[in-house]
């Protein structure tokens, strides 16, 4: 199966009933689904973290709406970016540094990923 292959999935929705969709096999399921609109039924992927002394600094996942009324339907990455406000000293520094630059490969890893899964549409 290839990256861009899915699975069909069964999503329960208050405004059209029992949707049934294509699940990319990078989506972690839809196992806890509660009932929403079908235009906010939704793919995520793994959690790519970035953390520094227990403060999230970052967070990326793969994800896509495929019956968003409003944006995208295309497979993106969504990102966000916590907040760390601190005085650091030289070693702490580094060591932020460091978290920052193996972030920064995470980052460039997905947008491989997602350069793949959108060759492949």
């Amino acid at each position: 199966m290839s990256e861009s292959e899915s699975r069909t999935v069964i999503v329960p929705t208050v405004d059209h009933g029992d949707v049934t969709t294509a699940e990319p096999d990078w989506c972690l399921g839809h196992v806890d689904a509660r009932p929403g609109y079908r235009c906010d039924t939704g793919h995520v992927g793994a959690a790519q973290e970035a953390t520094y002394c227990g403060y999230e600094l970052a967070f990326a996942a793969l994800v896509q709406d495929p019956f968003a009324e409003l944006g995208s339907r295309e497979v993106g990455v969504t990102v966000e970016m916590g907040s760390l406000s601190g005085r650091m000293g030289p070693t702490e520094l580094r060591e932020l540094a460091t978290v920052l630059v193996d972030y920064a490969e995470t980052l460039n890893d997905l947008a491989v990923r997602l350069t793949t899964l959108r060759a492949e549409r």
